[in-house]
């Protein structure tokens, strides 16, 4: 360019992440339960990589139960979901530990929450 004569110019990116959308549905033996009626106020949301490191420290990064899902931006690859929420009189409810719901991650694909992946959070205790 020449100073005075202005150019455009304009270069394809490769997205380095992508996304995911997930909702909670709270249990107690068969019966769906709304945030009010387990008690609980947060939902606590984390991934696992390939390598077995947990994405987010401690339980995981806190949602508003209500909001009933959320949307993460992370590196593309493969995760294990873990769900766990604290309702009334300290019950616990969380996603299998033993067996977690999976998801891809793909670079520049970011699902809305209309197409969050459901996953089941039962009462634990």
């Amino acid at each position: 360019t020449v100073l005075g004569n202005p150019t455009a110019q304009a270069f394809l990116m490769q997205w380095s992440v992508g996304g995911v959308a997930v909702k909670w549905s709270l249990r107690e033996n068969s019966a769906i339960l709304n945030c009010a009626q387990a008690g609980v106020t947060e939902v606590f949301v984390n991934f696992q990589d390939a390598q077995d490191n947990l994405v987010y420290d401690g339980a995981g990064l806190s949602q508003s139960c209500t909001a009933g899902s959320a949307t993460f931006t992370l590196y593309p690859g493969a995760y294990k979901i873990f769900v766990q929420a604290v309702g009334s009189n300290n019950r616990l409810y969380q996603s299998s530990m033993s067996a977690p719901p999976s998801v891809n991650v793909t670079a520049g694909v970011f699902p809305s929450a209309a197409s969050a992946l459901t996953i089941d959070v039962p009462r634990t205790n």
